[in-house]
């Protein structure tokens, strides 16, 4: 792997933060990352409520949406065994391909998860749209600034590492599927709780 940096920031680069203990990667998923997916999370309400848009869950009963869930559901089960067999096989034996095996299936689930929304929130284009200003707005916020103070370090990654605006093609997939996410995880744990409930005590 290589990094991009330049040489007026080799002092920082070798203070940067690396992670080597299960404690350092344990805080990092656990508390960093789900903070940052909260404030992403806080950045789509905002912007809903922009655009006078509420998040409001509908139930669609078409083949279509039954063969999105499945194949969803497929996905997600095939994925986080393909990330338990990458820890394993790298106290083992590597397994070569199997980062851009997870990557190309990141990316379609990314796709399915996208097109499941359709079939359960109302008005799936207007979120498509918050969605995407969502995106946007996270890369001018986060991402920009560190191609002029180098904060972090860009990594290549198996696929697109190509740059636009000095920053990898994958940094902006990566966004996304923060957004997807966490907007799922609030959906299915949060919303359909809320609305369970209520048709319970109706």
């Amino acid at each position: 792997m290589t990094c991009r940096y330049s040489t007026r920031t080799a002092k920082l680069v070798r203070e940067y933060p690396n992670y080597h203990s299960w404690g350092d990667w344990l805080r990092l998923y656990l508390i960093i990352y789900p903070i940052g997916g909260m404030s992403v999370l806080e950045l789509i309400y905002f912007l809903a409520g922009l655009f006078k848009e509420k998040l409001t869950l509908i139930h669609s009963p078409t083949s279509a949406g039954h063969i999105i869930d499945k194949l969803d559901f497929l996905l997600d089960v095939t994925l986080l065994l393909i990330i338990l067999v990458y820890f394993f096989s790298k106290l083992l034996y590597p397994i070569p391909y199997l980062r851009l095996l997870f990557v190309l299936l990141l990316l379609l689930w990314m796709l399915v998860a996208t097109i499941k929304f359709k079939y359960h929130i109302k008005h799936w284009s207007h979120w498509l749209v918050i969605f995407f200003v969502t995106l946007f707005m996270s890369l001018f916020l986060h991402e920009i600034p560190n191609t002029s103070v180098y904060e972090w370090r860009y990594y290549n990654a198996p696929i697109f590492n190509q740059s636009i605006l000095d920053i990898p093609l994958w940094v902006f997939f990566g966004w996304y599927c923060l957004i997807l996410l966490m907007l799922r995880v609030w959906t299915y744990l949060i919303l359909e709780r809320r609305r369970d409930k209520k048709i319970n005590l109706e």
